[in-house]
């Protein structure tokens, strides 16, 4: 099962600002199934230079000299989180649900075309794969952004929690009186391969089992309804059979987002 880049990033950074964790394992965790990644700034100009007296706030010097810094590395930006003394994030956002994802508009715009980021601070990253010709595949690409404030998207394991259970029972309750079921057979073989994979989860040690078990129900859910996707008619012989199933999956969708929120940032929450 591929986890959500940021999310990983946003579990395991939060760990290690706690001191649970050591940074190689944040750098492990980061790369991923990749075999290469890098931290590029968001355009070849100075768009994701930092100033100094960004990353170190309260100090005469940091305010007196004219100094610019770029990630470009994960240590980098590991150190300048630990240095900005926020607590890091991560969001899944789609278009018109945008809570709690920090300005400006590019890195609000890079984050809906990946469906995802994480940052600390007025450091945003967001992952990207860039395909070269080298026989070790894809690089990782974290784009590097400076960010603005925005208002903290509180996301509580319970509430997700909650919201999931009786998202499932809804969606469930719906497409059974509806009657509308998948007939593809591609979705068929997917299925099946599905119902026998296994959720394996790479979180620091001491994440929250609360946490855990709402991300494994999550992702799981998530895969489940990218097999939903590879049959987009799902059964329904009219319009109307088709809508309805697509109205009954769209809580189930939402709520599977927010939990994924809930359950990385879950660290977070707990100190904010």
């Amino acid at each position: 099962m591929s986890l959500p880049q940021s999310g990983l990033l946003c579990a395991w950074a939060a760990s290690w600002l706690r001191g649970e964790t050591a940074a190689d394992e944040v750098l492990r965790a980061s790369l991923g199934d990749h075999a290469r990644q890098v931290v590029q700034p968001s355009s070849p100009s100075n768009a994701g230079a930092f100033a100094v007296g960004d990353l170190l706030p309260g100090t005469e010097e940091a305010h007196t000299r004219f100094a610019t810094f770029t990630p470009t590395s994960m240590v980098d930006v590991l150190s300048a989180w630990r240095r900005g003394g926020g607590t890091v994030r991560c969001v899944f956002p789609v278009a018109g649900d945008v809570r709690g994802l920090p300005g400006p508009s590019a890195f609000r715009d890079a984050a809906l075309r990946a469906g995802e980021a994480v940052w600390c601070g007025d450091l945003g990253l967001v992952p990207e794969l860039e395909t070269t010709s080298s026989s070790s595949g894809p690089t990782l690409v974290w784009r590097s952004y400076v960010l603005t404030s925005a208002p903290i998207d509180p996301a509580p394991i319970a509430d997700a929690a909650h919201e999931l259970t009786e998202a499932i029972r809804e969606t469930a309750s719906t497409l059974a009186a509806a009657q509308v079921a998948s007939r593809s057979s591609r979705s068929d073989a997917a299925l099946r391969a599905w119902r026998g994979d296994k959720t394996e989860l790479d979180l620091p040690p001491a994440f929250p089992q609360r946490a855990v078990s709402l991300i494994a129900q999550a992702e799981r859910l998530r895969q489940l309804l990218e097999i939903v996707a590879l049959d987009p008619v799902g059964g329904g012989v009219d319009s109307p059979a088709m809508q309805l199933r697509e109205q009954a999956l769209r809580p189930l969708v939402e709520a599977v987002r927010r939990a994924r929120v809930a359950g990385y940032n879950a660290l977070t929450e707990r100190v904010s």
